[in-house]
């Protein structure tokens, strides 16, 4: 069967042997093996993830809002396959994950335990709506690891991302993140809520695509800390954050070339 993975404008079909194929009241899911990717998790058919380069999309997520924040609890909104909870769990952070299909979950568990969605037996995993969950005490980080915002942008208008906002303590990290193309549409949003804002880019392989990720804070970033850091993955190291305005991409941006910029 064909499967598709998108970035930019770009769009590439795959071919993939299913393992096992799903229905949820919210999405097909599709869990199969593809030549060029491995083992991968399809929803809609459009790849999420694959064996082959997820480490990179979740470490340059997961590392730097949790350094720059000093988490101790952290939430991830989305995220049901487990793979970002794992780095957040490793680094010892409280983790609390709301995804809203427990098809997900499941799959995840069945396929990826090893990859990392062991972590969903370890964090506090509650099956619901992102833009309806609420909390006792606020979040030292938030990830907004929901759906792409071209596909679901009103997961990321004004009305999330305030709601998002209320879960997060003082001066606490949200950190979110968008096809490098959409960055700027996506900023707009977020304006009103917060006063300083980092963004930083990984190529990922199956994406196709420059994928950036921001930081956001009403209070200024500790990137010092980030800079500085002892942790390392399999990808990430602070030498690989891009910082860049928004909408615009350095013809000569590079792994060699690129380092971190204090705002």
């Amino acid at each position: 069967m064909k499967v598709r993975t998108s970035g930019g404008p770009l769009t590439v079909d795959l071919t993939l042997t299913p393992l096992e194929r799903r229905s949820s009241p919210y999405q097909e899911l599709i869990v199969g093996e593809a030549e060029e990717f491995g083992r991968l998790l399809v929803l809609d058919g459009e790849i999420q993830f694959t064996e082959l380069d997820e480490f990179i999309y979740h470490e340059m997520f997961a590392y730097p809002a949790a350094i720059a924040s000093k988490a101790k609890r952290a939430l991830i909104l989305g995220g049901g396959d487990g793979l970002l909870a794992r780095r957040l769990l490793d680094l010892g952070i409280e983790t609390t994950l709301v995804a809203l299909d427990e098809e997900v979950v499941k799959l995840s568990k069945k396929y990826f335990y090893d990859l990392g969605a062991s972590s969903l037996d370890e964090a506090n995993v509650i099956i619901g709506d992102a833009l309806k969950f609420t909390a006792d005490e606020k979040f030292d980080v938030i990830y907004v690891d929901l759906p792409d915002y071209v596909d679901v942008p009103f997961l990321y208008d004004e009305r999330a991302f305030s709601h998002y906002k209320s879960l997060l303590r003082e001066g606490g990290i949200l950190a979110t993140h968008v096809d490098y193309y959409k960055l700027g549409e996506m900023l707009n949003h977020v304006k009103p809520f917060f006063n300083h804002a980092f963004s930083y880019a990984a190529f990922v392989p199956s994406f196709i695509s420059l994928w950036t990720f921001t930081m956001l804070s009403d209070s200024p970033l500790d990137l010092d800390t980030v800079k500085s850091t002892n942790i390392k993955g399999r990808y990430f190291s602070p030498e690989r954050m891009w910082q860049f305005k928004a909408g615009i991409i350095p013809s000569n941006m590079s792994e060699e070339t690129s380092e971190v910029i204090e705002e």
